[in-house]
Parts: structure tokens; C-alpha cells; sequence
């Protein structure tokens, strides 16, 4: 059940401060997902887990395994965006210092750095479709990967969802804005967690100075070796990457959006023509009509179009829609927004300066969550149309280092807005 955005948001620059002290005052109480849909508990059973030299190796589930290898034999327990619930039960399986071996599976490691001939797992039912996997095999070289997700749909027309395609339609800046999946004809899938961006206590992703906070492991592996059982490859997905929420109704409804500059008449008009023609409508997306127009970035109402917001929303949700809005969010908190006097201070920016977008800076994205958007929301918008013009790496997201491009904007914003709700309540200290 979604939380009403205005249940315990923050209303001045003060209360948000505060919001920010109870946030590190309770670190050391909640798991490190706590914003999350549920609470996670990103470190594996011991049991569950064996260390072979500078090797470790997680039993997650009979047929998914956690392989990693760091020089220093310091390993990874933060949680990352894919992987925050790996304390699960543990499953029975044996280890005598070079072969750990499931119900499903049975790893050999020869010890040293991962290479083919050091690294390999293969099925203990040879009839099993799942035939053998060796370190250096991955999804983008795997012929019968049945292929993921897609983060972004600009000019996505015929998508393939072949992220080694640099000229993938929808693909910007020679990346093609997707993910293989865990899933696989061959009978094994490969996810790749090494270098990526891992969270804190506080559910944050970069320390105070705006540095990433790397998954310290040399190599970070999850080998889903489940044959055909696809199913199965997605439950233990969410057993270990988390829940998936149930995907409101309105999603599968119809759908309505326009770049034009309706103003609040206009779109009245508009439901009634839909009304008239007894057409169905679930979702109104305001695209940049709804903002300043000082350029792509807009955080506050446009009143010569909109002069009562509130007024507009209570109409729409009266007639059974969700409100929702576009936002570009690349160039920052500009002096001519609602509410740049709040964020300013909380920033410590003077001289009518626009605030820079800074995904790497708590203060700022909490500050653009509660103090800029909160408001909005509190008139009556119900969610936010996430468009692309941060590139891949603006806000300070451009760490990555890695040639498939974990690191970027998109996967922020859609991380911060997806949680608010629950952020807000939790800070509300018996808010349910």
C-alpha cells in the first residue's frame, strides 16, 4: 500500500535538517535498506557462506551462487541495488575445500585468481539442461540469453534488448540503456556485481566527500544455473534482489499525454471530450506544459496556465485519474523556482546561483525530494514521469569505470522516488 507523499514530509529547511540528523542518529538501528519496500538483510548466514584462500563463496539457493574474489580477502556484505536480501535460509550443501556441491550444483575451485581452468560449475544431474559454466563466460556472450530490461524508452522503437548492440534502438552515447536477463535457453545466466556502487546504513550510495561507495571485491559473480526452470530463476531473483511490487492497476489502463501547453481549461476540455466519446482514461501524464518554462528543468507550477493547482488535481482525481508529470532534472534548482530559497539554504548557495544537480549529495537530493517536489506532490500529483536529459553521467554519477556503464542518473532518481514514501514515513517514527 503506497504511503500519501504529504504524511510526514518535511515543510521548512530546518525540519528537513532535522530529518537529515534523524536519519544518521538511527543508522546504527534499521538495516541498510530500510527505505526500501521491506527490510533487507544484505549479509549472508555465515553458514550459508565458505572462504577458500581469497575466494568466497555464497550458497544462496541450490542453484544461485555468490562467487567472489577480492586480493585482499576483504568481502563484500553491503547491499547493492540488485542484491540487497542475501541472508536467506541455507541450503544443505558440502564443501571440502576445493568442490561445494548443492542438490543442483557442484562448484570446483583449484584456488588462486579466477581463470577458466581455476573457476567452474557444472550440473550433478547430467541430464540437467543446464550443461557447465567456467569463469569468463558471461550473458553478453551467451548466444541463448533471453534477454532483460530496458531502463529508458526514448526512440525505442523495435528494441531488441541486445545490450552488447551499441546502435540498439533507444541506445544513448553508445550505450543501449538495458540489462541481459537472468534467464537463459543455454540453462545458466551470469550477473555481474563487480564495481558497482554499493549502500551504507543510511540506504546512501556515496560517502560525505561524493565518492562512490565501490563494491570492494575484485570480482563479484551470481551464476544462476537453473536450466529451463525460469520461474524458478525469478523467484530466487527476488528472494535475494528483493520483492517486486505489485504493479498498480492503473498501469494496464490507458494512458494519456501530449507535448503541448494545455493550460488548466484546456485539460479539462480535454476529459470531457474522452467522457463524450465514452473512451476510457486511468492516467494523465503532464508533460512540460505543467512547469516554468526558464528551460528543461522546471520544478515549480507554471500559474499563468495553472493558477490553481489544487483545484486542477481535486478535479482529475474526482473523475477517477492519476496525476502525474514530467520532470528533466539535469540542470539543477535554478533561483526562479518555488522553492529555490529552501534549497539555497540548506546548500549553502548565495548570490541567486542555481543549485547544481548532485546525486552524490544527500543534503541536495533529500532537499529536491522534501522541498521541491514534496510541495507538488502535496497539491495533488500522484508520481513522476522520469524523463532523459541527465545523460549517463550528470549529477555526478559519471564513476562508474566499468564499459557497460552500471552508473548512471536514471537509476538515482528512479531509486530516490520509488523509496520517498517509505524515507518520509520512517522518519515519522510510527508512521504506518
Amino acid at each position: 500500500v503506497a504511503v500519501p507523499h504529504d504524511r510526514c514530509r518535511p515543510g521548512t529547511a530546518k525540519s528537513s535538517m532535522i530529518a537529515h540528523l534523524i536519519i544518521s542518529t538511527l543508522a546504527a538501528q534499521q538495516p541498510s535498506t530500510r527505505f526500501e519496500l521491506e527490510d533487507y538483510h544484505p549479509k549472508a548466514d555465515p553458514k550459508a557462506t565458505v572462504v577458500a584462500g581469497n575466494a568466497r563463496f555464497t550458497v544462496l539457493t541450490p542453484r544461485l551462487i555468490r562467487m567472489e574474489y577480492s586480493d585482499g580477502a576483504e568481502f563484500e556484505d553491503r547491499p547493492t541495488l540488485a542484491f540487497v536480501n542475501r541472508n536467506l535460509p541455507v541450503p544443505a550443501f558440502t564443501f571440502n575445500g576445493s568442490v561445494l556441491t548443492t542438490s543442483s550444483v557442484r562448484l570446483s575451485y583449484a584456488g588462486g585468481p579466477f581463470t577458466a581452468s581455476s573457476l567452474s560449475v557444472a550440473p550433478v544431474d547430467s541430464n540437467s539442461p543446464f550443461k557447465g559454466w567456467s569463469f569468463g563466460m558471461t550473458s553478453a556472450n551467451d548466444k541463448g540469453n533471453l534477454r532483460g530490461t530496458f531502463r529508458t524508452l526514448d526512440q525505442a522503437e523495435n528494441v531488441t534488448l541486445d545490450c552488447s548492440r551499441a546502435d540498439e534502438p533507444g541506445a544513448h552515447e553508445g550505450k543501449p540503456h538495458c540489462e541481459w536477463g537472468v534467464v537463459s535457453s543455454s540453462g545458466w545466466a551470469l550477473v555481474n556485481e563487480t564495481g558497482v556502487p554499493c549502500l551504507d546504513e543510511n540506504d546512501w550510495w556515496a560517502d560525505p566527500q561524493g565518492k562512490m561507495l565501490r563494491n570492494r571485491d575484485s570480482h563479484d559473480l551470481y551464476l544462476f544455473a537453473h536450466g529451463h526452470d525460469y520461474m524458478g530463476a525469478l523467484a530466487d531473483l527476488t528472494a535475494a534482489g528483493g520483492k517486486v511490487a505489485l504493479m498498480p492497476r492503473r498501469n494496464a489502463g490507458v494512458w494519456f499525454t501530449r507535448w503541448f501547453d494545455y493550460a488548466a481549461p484546456d485539460v479539462v476540455d480535454l476529459i470531457s471530450e474522452f467522457e463524450q466519446r465514452a473512451l476510457p482514461l486511468d492516467v494523465l501524464v503532464l508533460d512540460m506544459n505543467w512547469h516554468k518554462k526558464n528551460g528543461w528543468t522546471g520544478y515549480s507550477w507554471d500559474t499563468t496556465l495553472f493558477p490553481e493547482p489544487r483545484d486542477l488535481m481535486s478535479y482529475l482525481h474526482g473523475k477517477g485519474l492519476t496525476v502525474a508529470a514530467n520532470l528533466h532534472d539535469a540542470d539543477g534548482v535554478g533561483s526562479f523556482e518555488s522553492s529555490y530559497t529552501r534549497v539555497a539554504t540548506l546548500m549553502g548557495v548565495a548570490g541567486n546561483k542555481t543549485v547544481a544537480f548532485d546525486l552524490v549529495n544527500q543534503t541536495y537530493v533529500y532537499a529536491l525530494e522534501d522541498e521541491v517536489l514534496g510541495p507538488i506532490e502535496k497539491d495533488g500529483m500522484d508520481f513522476w514521469w522520469i524523463d532523459w536529459q541527465q545523460g549517463e553521467d550528470k549529477g555526478r554519477t559519471g564513476q562508474d569505470g566499468r564499459p557497460d556503464g552500471k552508473m548512471n542518473p536514471t537509476i538515482w532518481t528512479a531509486k530516490m522516488r520509488v523509496t520517498d514514501s517509505t524515507r518520509r514515513c520512517k522518519l515519522c517514527l510510527g508512521c504506518t
